[in-house]
């Protein structure tokens, strides 16, 4: 689940600095419409599990959403390169010294 948390956390906040809002709020509120239905219908018949399934799900959908909704100008492979673990762990040596 943690990967496309993280993904999805990086490309809102790519979206919130070219203001692009718009598409950050319909994506969470498709999302939470999504979790909250299929919560009930997986809970009833799995539990807790049925919860863990949903917002799996959830998250997965959120992040395919938002790739497809929107695509930067400048593109992915901008995107990618920001978050290559080689680019993140420069921007953590940087702010240390």
């Amino acid at each position: 689940v943690s990967l496309p948390v993280f993904w999805g956390t990086a490309w809102g906040m790519w979206m919130l600095a070219i203001q692009k809002q718009k598409y950050v709020l319909w994506m969470q509120i498709l999302n939470a419409i999504l979790i909250i239905g299929s919560e009930f219908i997986l809970i009833p018949r799995l539990g807790i599990n049925g919860a863990a399934y949903s917002l799996v799900l959830g998250s997965y959908v959120a992040f395919i959403f938002m790739v497809m909704a929107y695509k930067p100008k400048e593109g992915l492979l901008l995107f990618w390169q920001a978050l290559h673990p080689k680019n993140i762990l420069e921007v953590i040596r940087y702010s240390k010294s």
